[in-house]
């Protein structure tokens, strides 16, 4: 019997504390942004082939346009291990700031990149280093 008293009270759920829900809404602010950028790029992945990445064939320039944003995935865990770090020594506070301002400054820089008619190849290696930017900061938050 007292077994079974034991294993109930374990199983019993603790009442979440104002800092727990200032860690649930931290983090649902950070993914919101994230999927906000998905939704986004998503959206103006046709624009952006035509305008960042053009070739002569439309497929190749979205499947450029998609690249670009895979690569923002791969570099996450590089941006979790380094801004992690930063974490534990400055504060998690401070690099979860700093990573939503790189990542919105970034999203500002790939809209007013200019295309490649206007400076050539420059458009594509701006708008890939912006991608980085952003997905070492998604790794970091």
């Amino acid at each position: 019997m007292a077994i079974a008293e034991s294993s109930m009270a374990a199983a019993s759920p603790t009442k979440i504390t104002a800092r727990d829900w200032k860690t649930i809404v931290l983090a649902s602010i950070g993914n919101g942004i994230e999927y906000y950028d998905f939704i986004v790029f998503a959206t103006f992945a046709s624009y952006i082939a035509t305008q960042i990445f053009p070739s002569t064939s439309q497929a190749i320039s979205l499947l450029n346009t998609f690249a670009v944003f895979a690569v923002g995935y791969l570099i996450r865990p590089i941006g979790g291990m380094i801004l992690g770090s930063f974490g534990d020594r400055i504060g998690r506070r401070r690099v979860f700031v700093f990573s939503l301002l790189a990542i919105s400054l970034a999203t500002l820089g790939m809209s007013i990149t200019p295309t490649y008619e206007k400076i050539g190849i420059l458009a594509p290696i701006i708008f890939v280093i912006l991608r980085l930017c952003q997905g070492l900061c998604y790794g970091g938050e």
